[in-house]
């Protein structure tokens, strides 16, 4: 966005985070599944509006898909990890959300570096292209990965 402010880039990572965090108080009693469909679509919606953003020089759309993306993650977050301490044992509970967390800051890390690596060959604008397709697919997996056991367990419950 070529936008030499600094206190732009500080509001937009505010928005995120802030974002992020006003979700979980607000929205804490959805259910785990609905919290991870939800973050999971949204975030899908946000990664969009981020390239669209960046890709017309639109501010505006940038800040929207941040806003939007900030809620998604909350969500995601917020329901994977309640989904975790729904069905781990108590004695494997504190090992599970420990892994949670390192995959979690890793997924958030290693695309920095990524996106880093390759704009060095190619611009931001490509680099931060690649990003949001490999995420947009993971995001894709991940929301089937949601939504088969329902569809499963819905197969079996027509069978008996």
């Amino acid at each position: 966005l070529h936008e030499p402010n600094l206190i732009v880039a500080g509001v937009v990572v505010f928005l995120l985070f802030g974002t992020a965090s006003a979700a979980q108080v607000v929205l804490h009693t959805l259910t785990t599944r609905t919290a991870r469909l939800a973050g999971r679509s949204l975030l899908l919606l946000a990664l969009a509006l981020i390239e669209l953003g960046l890709g017309l020089s639109s501010l505006a759309l940038f800040l929207a898909g941040t806003v939007i993306g900030g809620l998604g993650i909350g969500l995601a977050f917020m329901g994977s990890l309640a989904a975790i301490n729904q069905v781990a044992p108590p004695e494997q509970r504190a090992a599970l959300v420990s892994a949670f967390f390192v995959a979690a800051y890793g997924g958030v890390s290693a695309p920095v570096v990524g996106v880093g690596l390759l704009a060095q060959d190619t611009n931001l604008l490509v680099a931060s292209i690649c990003l949001a397709a490999v995420i947009a697919l993971l995001l894709l997996l991940t929301l089937a990965a949601v939504l088969w056991p329902v569809r499963r367990a819905a197969v079996k419950v027509g069978n008996r």
